[in-house]
């Protein structure tokens, strides 16, 4: 009994805090500062803490395009939470023994940062819709993983707002890629 009370608590704790960056994002009263910001750095910050989960479900790690920097315009915390969101997302819809493979590099004057999985994967129907706030393509796997059905309207808008793109593939039962593209400093 306890435990459920600790999942639900947890579950709205994330919720109410997902609720509250949404609403300073969208609102306008998040500033979002255009620096110079090396992905390298952001990811590996961002790995350190996705570990433990990684090591906990089996899944295998894998990154590419490290060997240099890449540098974008953007905010250090926005990058940051964008990158979580992703990296939560790939590890809560992937299953043992899957990989998760994350690459940064540059294409036309901007930097990529692709996460990739071979989860679940979305529906051809439901990928104009996931980054709608609080869309679950499938309800009752996302409320058994935690998921508040913000994380990705977050990263939409966080993206956005540093001048950005976001772009997902993915083909069901296979796995998902998103992309966040930024411009290069």
């Amino acid at each position: 009994f306890m435990r459920r009370i600790e999942a639900n608590v947890r579950r709205l704790t994330n919720l109410v805090s997902d609720l509250l960056s949404l609403a300073r994002i969208e609102s306008g009263q998040l500033e979002v500062e255009r620096v110079t910001v090396d992905w390298r750095e952001i990811l590996e910050g961002v790995l350190r803490l996705r570990e433990p989960a990684l090591v906990a479900k089996g899944l295998t790690l894998e990154t590419r395009g490290l060997e240099g920097p890449v540098r974008v315009r953007g905010d250090r915390e926005a990058m940051t939470q964008v990158l979580d969101n992703l990296i939560d997302n790939a590890i809560q819809y992937t299953g043992a023994p899957g990989r998760i493979t994350v690459r940064i590099d540059t294409q036309e004057g901007r930097g990529v940062l692709s996460v990739e999985d071979t989860g679940l994967g979305i529906p051809s129907a439901d990928l104009e819709r996931i980054f709608e706030r609080f869309y679950r393509v499938d309800r009752a796997r996302s409320r058994a993983v935690g998921g508040t059905g913000l994380g990705l309207s977050i990263v939409k808008n966080l993206v956005l707002r540093m001048e950005g793109d976001l772009r997902v593939t993915s083909v069901e039962g296979r796995g998902s890629s998103f992309s966040v593209h930024l411009p290069l400093a």
